[in-house]
């Protein structure tokens, strides 16, 4: 008997995921979520979202090179000003900083990195995989990691009041990171897309198509690739072809690192403004 040289697994509608998954902008607390706190631009804090290097040196300069080279992939900043507890002088901002390092590993070795001999720090229990906070400074922060995320949260005041609230910040992020998030399409454009995935000897075809969603819309930026074990594999940005409703990208099994990944089974997630769709498929 012939066997067919590849198979098809097609998808349609489909609905994930978990919270592995997320943008670290999507983890970054909306106004008043933490009772009193609004993002601020003028909080003092950087601000932004980083999504290749050139983005992180922009943002944090010449320390990017530590995070790099532990697996960094995208970030988010954002400053919050406290709306409740405000002085005649002054306003108390805390700024967050939020990093994915791909792997929980390379979190872990980043929050050893970051460490500073000789320094007494609070450990935080309960926390994200670890955490610690320092009150040392003229300012008070929280470093912690939570799966492939590295966090830090700043607030520059040694009001006692401030340690709960970067605690209450610290526990909100690590929140949604761990528990599942569901996206739904039943009133969403995304109810008429389909996702095709064709694997063929090395390399994997990905087609995204809709009768109306993808014609002259940008929203769709990337289709990204994660092994069982949930480990961030790389990034495939799917770009506009001739303002078509169908788009098609090829994925040659290598990570965001340039190196070939063995052949197996991996999870694709079509990443959209309106959520997240996914489905296992096998790299022959």
């Amino acid at each position: 008997m012939k066997v067919h040289p590849f198979y098809l697994v097609f998808i349609c509608c489909i609905t994930v995921v978990s919270s592995s998954t997320a943008s670290p902008i999507d983890l970054l607390p909306r106004d008043n979520e933490i009772a009193g706190w609004i993002g601020d631009t003028n909080s003092g804090c950087v601000e932004g979202i980083a999504n290749d290097t050139d983005d992180l040196y922009l943002f944090i300069d010449g320390p990017g090179y530590d995070y790099i080279i532990l697996g960094w992939i995208r970030g988010a900043f954002k400053g919050y000003i406290d709306t409740v507890n405000i002085t005649a002088d002054d306003t108390v901002a805390t700024c967050i900083e939020i990093y994915d390092q791909a792997t929980r590993q390379n979190a872990l070795a980043l929050f050893d990195t970051m460490g500073v001999v000789g320094v007494e720090y609070e450990i935080l229990q309960n926390l994200g995989d670890t955490a610690r906070m320092d009150t040392n400074l003229v300012s008070t922060f929280i470093e912690m990691t939570s799966k492939s995320y590295f966090i830090r949260l700043t607030t520059f005041s040694k009001n006692p009041m401030y340690k709960q609230v970067l605690i209450n910040f610290a526990t909100y992020i690590d929140q949604k990171i761990t528990t599942p998030i569901l996206f739904t399409n039943s009133k969403s454009p995304l109810r008429n897309l389909c996702f095709s995935i064709i694997p063929v000897a090395g390399r994997v075809i990905f087609r995204i198509k809709s009768s109306s969603f993808l014609k002259g819309n940008p929203e769709i930026s990337d289709i990204l690739l994660y092994n069982l074990r949930g480990t961030f594999i790389n990034r495939i940005t799917v770009k506009e072809v001739n303002n078509s409703n169908e788009r098609t990208v090829i994925w040659y099994g290598y990570n965001y690192r340039g190196l070939r990944v063995s052949a197996g089974t991996y999870f694709a997630v079509v990443h959209l403004k309106n959520g997240f769709y996914s489905k296992k498929f096998v790299l022959p």
